[in-house]
């Protein structure tokens, strides 16, 4: 099991949600930007304009990425492997806990949070691409929609903890994990909360179009707990 070294302070947690909030804040503008020049557009593009949303989207992904470099030791999440190669595309190969709930649902709302920012990469990148394939947008796509699917895992990842199946010892919890699509899990004694916190993060997860579709029926089962 996790050997945590410190134990989070309260104003720690909050300093964390808080600084992650703040960065936040542009996701909003970016997503409406995003809906009026590539989801209805009347005409194509201006690729200057689609340039611009992309760098946009990218500087506010970078600062969440700094945000994950810089928090305290004890809000590290410990992974440990899991492997069946036929479920490759339904769940990844890791569970991860966390110290807390607290803790993990922060880590998965920065999650989402790029999830939204990403998208926005994506359809920029592809955008740029279908106007005048330029390789560097191709390039941006494809490393867009592969970080896309490593926060996807890590959600997944996160489910056992959530769920409250790492409670009693790891060897427990990777004889339950992964499962396929069909074999649904119910949450343990204590995972109440935790089936309540993952919910909005899981629905984020469900929503993006370039991960396999058997993980997204694996994730939509457990949006209905």
């Amino acid at each position: 099991m996790a050997c945590f070294k410190e134990t989070p302070t309260q104003n720690k947690q909050l300093t964390c949600a808080n600084r992650l909030v703040v960065l936040t804040m542009p996701i909003p503008g970016l997503r409406l930007r995003e809906k009026d020049l590539l989801d209805c557009p009347r005409y194509a593009p201006a690729p200057e304009l689609v340039t611009e949303l992309m760098q946009a989207a990218k500087a506010v992904d970078a600062n969440l990425v700094k945000w994950s470099e810089k928090v305290p030791e004890v809000w590290h999440y410990f992974s440990t492997a899991v492997g069946n190669e036929t479920l490759m595309d339904v769940y990844p190969r890791s569970i991860d806990i966390y110290y807390d709930t607290v803790v993990a649902s922060t880590w998965n709302a920065w999650r989402a949070y790029r999830l939204y920012v990403l998208t926005t990469v994506m359809k920029c990148a592809s955008t740029l691409f279908a106007l005048d394939g330029d390789p560097d947008a191709e390039r941006e796509d494809f490393e867009a929609i592969d970080t896309i699917q490593e926060l996807v895992n890590g959600i997944c990842s996160s489910v056992p903890f959530h769920l409250g199946h790492t409670i009693n010892g790891i060897d427990k919890a990777r004889s339950l994990y992964p499962h396929a699509v069909g074999s649904r899990l119910e949450p343990g004694p204590i995972g109440a909360l935790g089936v309540f916190l993952m919910k909005w993060p899981l629905s984020v997860a469900s929503t993006m179009t370039c991960i396999p579709e058997s993980q997204q029926r694996w994730i939509r089962e457990y949006q209905t707990l």
